[in-house]
């Protein structure tokens, strides 16, 4: 189960977010519904949807290229433009406006 309140998860100052699913994933659903509440916060998220796999689906899937540019580009931002959301959904990437909130220094 995860936290889908939007108040509290604004209140967390959380960082960008990376999500990795499967379609056919028992908990697809609740990864929707968490990104979607995470998003909604005006947290930075990307998503990368492997379509027809299950859980579990580990290093096979070639998910680490996408997960490590997603890191480089966050680590290596420096202000406002980190914010900005990146979808990656069956091959597509889909670029969305910058977030208002800028990630703290770390």
């Amino acid at each position: 189960m995860s936290n889908n309140d939007v108040q509290i998860l604004q209140n967390g100052e959380l960082p960008p977010a990376f999500y990795c699913y499967g379609t056919r994933d028992p908990f697809y659903d609740q990864f929707l519904a968490n990104a979607d509440a995470v998003e909604e916060a005006g947290v930075r998220v990307e998503r990368l949807q492997l379509d027809g796999r299950l859980h579990g689906f580990g290093y096979r899937e070639n998910w680490f290229d996408d997960y490590d540019n997603f890191l480089t580009d966050v680590f290596s931002d420096k202000g406002g433009n980190a914010m900005n959301k990146k979808i990656v959904t069956a091959g597509r990437l889909l670029e969305n406006p910058a977030y208002d909130r800028c990630m703290p220094d770390l």
